[in-house]
């Protein structure tokens, strides 16, 4: 969008009926979204996205009469070029007024007092305004770490974890380096419930008092058979792998609840669904999390809370880098022919985060080159 629009206004209703008066509003209405609409009574209205899930409030739709009640959980979906508002209750800073409109990247609208306006903006320039945010847990390293740089290149504000400090603030320097922005906040998933609830207030700290994301990538694979696993390696993996998900998602998934917006996308792996002769703690523990995904996609989703597992093949990452050839024989015979790359699996968890994605709702992708379906 263009010029700035200020108009005096006695109302923020007449603020808005000069701002459609003068097409201020459709350009920003392709990218807004509504943030916390809760009617109060010193009500003001200020713009929802035409296709954004309702979670309460009034609307004003032009052609279809003022005043009308939205009920929580509906989807609004006006006609043409109808707009759709909503009823808010300010707060004392404009720009974190409950409900005030954002573009995707946040870009400033406000409405209230005695003049009103949209700031200019470039709605698809993720470098010149505030984005959603993300944590990727385990992304100091393989298919994280590329999750983490996938992500900021799309425009995302990544929060990177991971016990090493030095590899985390290689990663965070990579993706500054390519114009992105990252933090990194030390985690030890391996750690008591509290510990991980620390971590989770945190992360969000880290990225700016909310987030808009969760991927929970950080897992332990002990590469052994049964007899041979240690109880360290037991317990370890249990934690990082079952627990610190169960806890973090129990921390952080409420607030996005609340937004009536969010995502989170689970890591999980081709190992769930097949027996093997080593790792099979591992691929237990995989099943279990892709799991607990479905029953979150059922517990969150109703809220807007949108949560999927993205199940890699054989891919080749540090971790399984001195097993070059297990990796190429095991991936020999599948339509791919080849072990996966951490990019791969980092674009389709992007395009799970993405709005192309918005009707995916507790489902498994499984980005394996067909070993899951083909293997012999």
């Amino acid at each position: 969008m263009g010029a700035l629009h200020v108009v005096q206004a006695q109302s923020a209703a007449e603020c808005l009926d000069h701002l459609v008066g003068h097409g201020a509003l459709p350009s920003l209405l392709e990218a807004a979204v509504v943030v916390g609409a809760e009617p109060g009574e010193d009500r003001e209205l200020f713009l929802a996205q035409t296709r954004h899930p309702a979670r309460s409030g009034e609307r004003v739709d032009p052609g279809l009469g003022r005043g009308q009640r939205v009920a929580p959980g509906a989807e609004e979906r006006p006609e043409g070029s109808a707009v759709g508002w909503h009823a808010a209750e300010p707060t004392s800073a404009p720009a974190q007024r409950a409900g005030h409109a954002v573009t995707r990247f946040d870009a400033p609208w406000w409405a209230g007092g005695d003049e009103c306006g949209v700031a200019p903006m470039t709605a698809t320039d993720p470098t010149t305004h505030p984005s959603r945010t993300v944590l990727v847990t385990g992304s100091t390293s393989g298919i994280g770490a590329a999750t983490a740089r996938t992500l900021a290149d799309q425009g995302w504000s990544v929060v990177v974890t991971g016990r090493d400090a030095s590899r985390g603030a290689a990663v965070v320097a990579e993706i500054e380096r390519g114009g992105g922005r990252a933090t990194f906040v030390a985690s030890d998933l391996a750690g008591p419930p509290d510990s991980l609830r620390v971590f989770a207030r945190a992360a969000v700290d880290a990225a700016g008092g909310r987030l808009d994301a969760v991927v929970h990538n950080a897992a332990l694979c002990p590469p052994v058979d049964t007899v041979s696993l240690t109880d360290d390696d037991l317990e370890a993996t249990l934690a990082v792998n079952i627990r610190a998900p169960h806890v973090l998602t129990a921390a952080l998934a409420p607030a996005m609840a609340a937004r009536g917006q969010g995502a989170i996308v689970v890591i999980g792996s081709w190992m769930a669904h097949v027996g093997h002769a080593f790792v099979g703690l591992y691929s237990a523990t995989k099943a279990a999390e892709i799991q607990l995904a479905r029953s979150w996609a059922a517990e969150f989703g109703p809220a807007g809370v949108r949560v999927n597992t993205v199940s890699p093949g054989a891919t080749r990452t540090p971790v399984n880098a001195g097993a070059g050839d297990v990796v190429a024989q095991m991936t020999a015979g599948t339509p791919a022919g080849r072990p996966g790359t951490p990019e791969e699996i980092a674009a389709a968890v992007a395009w799970v985060l993405s709005d192309q994605a918005e009707y995916l709702h507790g489902a498994e992708i499984p980005v394996d080159g067909g070993i899951t379906t083909t293997r012999s």
